[in-house]
C-alpha cells in the first residue's frame, strides 16, 4: 500500500577536495552491504579510488545523505554520513546511528565514535551550518520514515558543535522544527533576510515548501512571509542560489514530477489517510487522487 518504494533511492554523493591538492574529490554513499566509497581526483581529471578502512566498519548502515566541513577546525576537511532506511531495518535499529569521519588532510579518514549523541533514528537528510554564529558548524538532522510506519517520521533535531568537533542536541523547546509537518526530504541553509544568521530551508513530502528563520539559534515558520500560498508537493530537493544575479536569494525545488500514473492539480490534490485500520499493529497507508470529479484509493501493483 505504499506510494512507492522506500528503499529504492539513488546513493548519496558529494564532492570536497579531501587532500588539499586543490583538486574537488568525490564521495559516494553505499548501501547495505556496501562500504562508501572514496575517489581522489589526478590531475589529468580522471578519479583514482581510495580504500578507507573506517568505512568498511558500517557496511551494514544505509547512507542517505553525506556533507562535508571542517568540524574540528583543524584545516582539513571532515566527513558527516546520514544513516537510515526503511526496508531493511526496524525502529531504533543500531545501524541507523550517524556518523563523522575526521579527516587529516591527505586523503585518509578515521571514525569519531565520540562526536555524536546516539541517535538510532531514521535520518533522511542533514544540512551543515554556523546556525549560533560562533564560526563553528552546526547540523540540521531531518527526521525520516520510521521503518514500518509510513508516513510517521522521526524527530528532526539540531546539532550544536561545541567548538571541537563535538555535537550535542541543542535546546529546541521553542524550535519549529520540530513541528514540520510532512516527511522532510532536503534541508539547506541561507540567509534570507540579511540579518546575518542562517535560516533553514526544508522541502519533503506531503508538505510545502517552508522557510524557517534564526532568531538566536531558534527557528520559526515565517513561510508565509515569502509566498503568498502554500506550495505543497511531493518535493525532494532544494537549493538556495542567486540564479539571476540581482543580488537575492532564489529557490529552486524538485518536485515528484508528471511522470506518473496520476494528474494532481490545486483543484484536485492527492490525499494520504494513514491508521491501524485494522487493529494489527501497522500502519496502513491508503493513497487518493481525483479520476474526473472524484477521489479514489489508488493501490500500486508492487
Amino acid at each position: 500500500m505504499l506510494p512507492k518504494q522506500l528503499s529504492h533511492r539513488s546513493p548519496a554523493m558529494e564532492m570536497g577536495d579531501f587532500n588539499n591538492d586543490g583538486l574537488e574529490d568525490l564521495i559516494i554513499g553505499g548501501g547495505v552491504g556496501q562500504q562508501t566509497s572514496l575517489f581522489l581526483q589526478q590531475k589529468n581529471g580522471n578519479m583514482i579510488g581510495k580504500k578507507i578502512p573506517d568505512f568498511s566498519l558500517d557496511t551494514q548502515s544505509l547512507d542517505t545523505d553525506i556533507s562535508v566541513s571542517d568540524f574540528d577546525k583543524d584545516g582539513n576537511l571532515d566527513i558527516y554520513i546520514a544513516s537510515g532506511g526503511y526496508h531493511n531495518f526496524n525502529p531504533n535499529d543500531i545501524h541507523f546511528q550517524d556518523r563523522i569521519y575526521l579527516g587529516d588532510g591527505m586523503g585518509g579518514f578515521k571514525k569519531d565514535n565520540q562526536a555524536l549523541p546516539q541517535l538510532l533514528e531514521n535520518t533522511s537528510t542533514i544540512a551543515i551550518g554556523d546556525i549560533n554564529n560562533d564560526s563553528h558548524p552546526d547540523i540540521f538532522v531531518g527526521g525520516g520514515i520510521i521503518p514500518g510506519r509510513y508516513p510517521e517520521t522521526s524527530p528532526n533535531y539540531i546539532l550544536v558543535n561545541d567548538g571541537n568537533g563535538k555535537f550535542q542536541i541543542g535546546d529546541n523547546a521553542n524550535n519549529e522544527i520540530l513541528k514540520i509537518p510532512g516527511l522532510v526530504t532536503d534541508a539547506k541553509f541561507a540567509d534570507i533576510n540579511g540579518d546575518g544568521a542562517l535560516d533553514l530551508f526544508v522541502v519533503g513530502e506531503w508538505m510545502p515548501i517552508s522557510i524557517f528563520i534564526n532568531h538566536n539559534g531558534n527557528f520559526k515558520n515565517e513561510t508565509s512571509s515569502y509566498f503568498n500560498k502554500e506550495y505543497k508537493g511531493l518535493w525532494t530537493t532544494i537549493e538556495i542560489q542567486d540564479i539571476n544575479d540581482d543580488g537575492r536569494l532564489d529557490i529552486v525545488a524538485g518536485n515528484l514530477g508528471t511522470n506518473i500514473q496520476f494528474k494532481i492539480d490545486e483543484k484536485h490534490p492527492a490525499t494520504l489517510v494513514y491508521d491501524d485500520f485494522d487493529k494489527n499493529g501497522a500502519i496502513d497507508p491508503i493513497l487518493n487522487f481525483y479520476v474526473g470529479e472524484t477521489s479514489y484509493p489508488y493501490l500500486t501493483e508492487r
